[in-house]
């Protein structure tokens, strides 16, 4: 992925005024940030930035608008991201078109009313240490640490609304909050990092890392 795209997101390009009317109900708008025509091997790979986050139908209309423009390639592949996730992240949902398998239009991200659902998500009891979400496409999720009964918490939300609820416990490490399950989970462990984010690790280092919602008490 080229990191250029990564810091293309800056405000002033995300105007509705920048970017081209879809012409749906929703009011929908999108703006081609990439594209990659291959004539030799009639293909071409389009990156789009959508205003917002937009529901399936909406997203078949964008895609076949784009594809009506683009007969000529036997194999159009697009990917879509949307504001507030960066490109190198992944793509927020894909609409490809080849002649061995049609068309697919998948949304891989969480749809308007599922981001805010999540975004609501809480603990019934106890004490909120900290809250991210992790903004990864198909790994969606909130995170809240929080303590209860003397112990400390990991609660992870998922898109789907499915919850899971495990121990951790805390300790220092080189200046940083370091928390661990309190029983082996595959090596995983979680760093507050100095941006207050969640930094994900595993056995071969850092893989994700969720943005802070609630600030944590962790130094």
């Amino acid at each position: 992925m080229n990191r250029r795209l990564a810091i293309i997101l800056p405000f002033v390009l995300l105007t509705i005024a920048n970017f081209s009317d879809a012409s749906t109900p929703l009011g929908a708008k999108y703006k081609i940030i990439s594209e990659k025509p291959n004539n030799k091997f009639r293909k071409d790979i389009l990156e789009i930035m959508l205003s917002k986050r937009i529901d399936k139908r909406t997203l078949r209309k964008i895609a076949i608008t784009l594809r009506e423009k683009r007969l000529q390639y036997d194999r159009l592949f697009i990917f879509y991201y949307i504001p507030g996730i960066t490109v190198d992240v992944g793509a927020w949902a894909i609409s490809h078109f080849t002649p061995d398998f049609g068309e697919d239009i998948k949304i891989l991200g969480t749809t308007e009313k599922e981001d805010e659902a999540l975004d609501k998500v809480t603990i019934k009891e106890g004490v909120i240490i900290g809250k991210w979400k992790d903004i990864r496409p198909m790994a969606e999720s909130v995170m809240i640490i929080f303590q209860k009964g003397g112990k400390l918490k990991l609660k992870t939300t998922f898109m789907d609304g499915s919850s899971m609820e495990q121990e951790i416990v805390e300790k220092r490490l080189y200046g940083k909050t370091r928390y661990d399950y309190a029983e082996y989970f595959h090596g995983e462990y979680f760093i507050l990092e100095n941006n207050k984010n969640l930094g994900m690790y595993g056995p071969d280092g850092k893989f994700a890392e969720a943005k802070i919602i609630m600030p944590s008490s962790g130094k």
